[in-house]
């Protein structure tokens, strides 16, 4: 397979994707050894929250159309929660979930929301969040100092000069050395 077929892209979907959706949120579930709940639960959340226009479904896939990660973000006042997700194994060798993160995060600021939560995961700080979206010790630094450099500028995240898909190919190349963290900055 080329790269360009592996790289995952971002889709914003509607209420017709939530079987690929389920699908990959049920392997995560199966994997880890938890109940999942039915295709039904998630349409009925769908339809009571899209009906207010608080309901989004961000979905990472390969070139192929493999969907590979995913999440369901709803809105409450002022926060889009990632209520569920999940991930395939082929999208955590991809790194997929980054990007729905960073989708996530700079979609909540475009939509109007003041506070992106991930539901379930302490916010403490940056650093937490950052670990997770790039788990190396450098991969952590970027990101941090990504944010510094918009708060610098005066600029919000939806602002970013990096967009979600060129995050997740940067951390790629980050993580199967094809360049270096340095490197990545320049970029």
């Amino acid at each position: 397979e080329t790269t360009a077929r592996l790289v995952p892209a971002l889709v914003e979907a509607g209420a017709d994707r939530l079987p690929e959706f389920h699908r990959t949120l049920a392997g995560t579930m199966d994997r880890v050894g938890l109940p999942s709940r039915s295709l039904g639960f998630f349409r009925d959340l769908w339809t009571a929250y899209d009906a207010a226009g608080q309901a989004m479904l961000l979905l990472a896939e390969t070139g192929a159309g493999e969907v590979v990660s995913g999440t369901l973000l709803v809105g409450w006042g002022p926060r889009l929660i990632a209520l569920y997700g999940g991930t395939s194994a082929r999208g955590r060798d991809l790194n997929a979930k980054y990007l729905v993160n960073w989708a996530g995060l700079t979609h909540a600021k475009a939509a109007g929301y003041r506070i992106y939560d991930l539901w379930g995961l302490p916010n403490e700080g940056i650093t937490d969040l950052a670990s997770l979206l790039v788990p190396d010790e450098h991969g952590v630094d970027d990101f941090v100092e990504l944010l510094g450099a918009l708060n610098r500028a005066d600029l919000e995240i939806g602002a970013s000069p990096v967009a979600a898909e060129a995050l997740g190919t940067l951390i790629l190349r980050i993580k199967d050395g094809t360049i270096s963290g340095k490197i990545a900055k320049v970029v």
